[in-house]
């Protein structure tokens, strides 16, 4: 399945005429763009992934996000630029990941790719329908929460 915009599949999933149900692994782009050298990257995530900051406050922990970019991942000089919240043992999740050329690590894409998660969590609480499937991993997961 190909990479797709986060706010068309909340709301197929909240259509009562579409099949659809979102997928808790499915990965999707979350923020992108193409402005040259000052603002290239491509932010991508999963609803797993996105629910990580909602878990770390659900459970009462103080909630500390972390972020770091780590370069040469490839021979196309594409650095990986990653965006996480703490749980206990000091472990790291994962909340979105963002490609960015080699030379450019910047402001930009840092904020860009946070405001990302940010946008589509509150979209997602404020939007969000639980669907008539049974078992439906995203709609019993976002209950719990």
């Amino acid at each position: 399945m190909c990479f797709r915009c986060v706010t068309v599949l909340f709301f197929r999933h909240n259509d009562e005429g579409d099949s659809f149900h979102l997928d808790l692994h499915e990965p999707f782009v979350t923020a992108y763009s193409v402005e040259g050298d000052s603002g290239v990257f491509i932010a991508f995530s999963t609803l797993s992934m996105l629910f990580n900051p909602l878990k770390v406050v659900n459970s009462g922990w103080q909630l500390q996000v972390q972020a770091d970019a780590t370069f040469r991942v490839c021979v196309e000089e594409v650095g990986l630029l990653g965006f996480g919240v703490n749980s206990l043992g000091a472990k790291f999740h994962l909340t979105v990941v963002s490609m960015i050329p080699q030379s450019i690590e910047n402001k930009k894409a840092y904020l860009e790719t946070w405001k990302s998660v940010n946008s589509y969590l509150h979209l997602l609480l404020r939007t969000h329908i639980r669907c008539p499937l049974k078992g439906c991993e995203a709609c019993d997961f976002l209950h719990v929460i």
